[in-house]
């Protein structure tokens, strides 16, 4: 079996006056990929200066 994987950067859109991630917006992107055969993985936050910029999430594979 030969598994594959992806990354996807998600950026936010507020990147300066918010200190939370949006949840929602974040779990619409997870839920999308899931319908489309990829379970997800793994996630990490990136920031800057303590706001959040992006959230890089990995999925794989699992058809």
């Amino acid at each position: 079996m030969n598994n594959k994987y992806k990354t996807i950067n998600y950026k936010f859109k507020k990147r300066w006056f918010s200190s939370e991630v949006n949840t929602e917006e974040l779990n619409n992107e997870i839920n999308a990929q899931a319908t489309n055969g990829w379970q997800f993985v793994s996630m990490s936050v990136v920031t800057l200066y303590g706001y959040p910029q992006s959230v890089v999430c990995v999925y794989k594979n699992v058809d």
